[in-house]
């Protein structure tokens, strides 16, 4: 039985997986199984996958699907998983040869539900370290931890019990299978030092502007209606309006500013002006808004609407002329 399940959904990662491979079945820790989800890609990592499936046969395990996108290729590799803990590699990442028995010694030593460590943004000529704890409580996590699935380690017994999956057909998975998770974790462990290479890509999902900038609205949508089936939403209502605001006045309002059909560009970001203002029309007195006071969050407390189209016509007219 293996300890650890690493899940690696594959899509166009081709250039990237042999990397990706051989960090994992060179992992310190012996007792981890790579599950692969082959998720009906073009190009010729199947190849590559039948390479390492035939060098590591009790190590690496190969499966193919329909095509069905990143948060259903994990799905499915969840459900394939035997080990008595799983986290996830994307195809074109790599990670220290020691990451998962660094992750594993510190959640079995602490019982943790999750585990987490520092990755590095990885650019062509440059390493970013980020930070991803230490946390105290679940508001905390809420508030501060990275919605990210590739840096953590989960604790099987406890995932189980609980009805959280990825949105199937959606940007944001991340965001949203944190978010929901996030109130549940009983104890968070955190190992302090970058065991992931995360690698940055002007061609991947997270660079690519569309309609598809969309989806948070419904993730949002549906994590405030996960938040009220499970009684949640009352106790959380201040994070959850934190991490509305920074997401849509943020991250979200950046990439939405970005896209080039002009009246998919207006849409989505008077629905996510919108649904802030209409679900949290204080949210200017917030408790973690009013805390900060750096550049940011001085933004973000001070934007109107004037002050939301205007920014958002500059961010899309500067990304034209950067093109030229």
């Amino acid at each position: 039985m293996p300890k650890v399940s690493v899940i690696v959904p594959v899509y166009n990662v081709e250039k990237y997986l042999d990397r990706c491979l051989d960090s994992l079945v060179n992992q310190t820790l012996q007792e981890i199984e790579i599950i692969v989800i082959n998720d009906s890609t073009p190009d010729q990592s199947q190849i590559i996958i039948d390479k390492y499936m035939n060098l590591y046969p009790n190590k690496v395990f190969s499966y193919i699907k329909p095509n069905g996108g990143l948060s259903d290729a994990r799905n499915y590799g969840m459900s394939k998983m035997k080990g008595d803990y799983f986290g996830f590699v994307d195809g074109d990442d790599y990670v220290e040869y020691s990451m998962f028995e660094k992750l594993y010694e510190r959640a079995t030593q602490e019982e943790a539900d999750v585990t987490t460590c520092d990755f590095y943004w990885t650019y062509p000529n440059r390493l970013q370290r980020a930070t991803d704890g230490p946390y105290t409580n679940e508001r905390e996590l809420l508030t501060k931890m990275m919605p990210t699935v590739w840096n953590k380690l989960y604790k099987k017994s406890w995932f189980d019990s609980l009805d959280i999956k990825f949105p199937v057909g959606l940007r944001y998975e991340d965001s949203s299978f944190s978010i929901r998770l996030a109130p549940f974790i009983r104890k968070l462990a955190y190992v302090n030092e970058p065991l992931v290479y995360y690698v940055q890509r002007q061609d991947s999902i997270t660079y690519t502007q569309n309609s598809k900038v969309g989806d948070m609205l419904t993730v949002f949508n549906d994590i405030f209606e996960f938040y009220q089936k499970h009684n949640l939403y009352d106790q959380y209502q201040s994070e959850l309006e934190y991490l509305t605001l920074k997401y849509f006045l943020g991250s979200s309002f950046l990439r939405a500013a970005q896209i080039q059909d002009k009246n998919t560009r207006k849409a989505i970001l008077k629905e996510g002006w919108d649904l802030l203002n209409k679900r949290f029309p204080t949210w200017r007195k917030n408790q973690y808004l009013l805390s900060q006071k750096d550049k940011k969050h001085l933004y973000y407390q001070y934007t109107n609407k004037s002050i939301y189209d205007a920014l958002a016509n500059a961010i899309y007219i500067m990304k034209v002329q950067l093109k030229k």
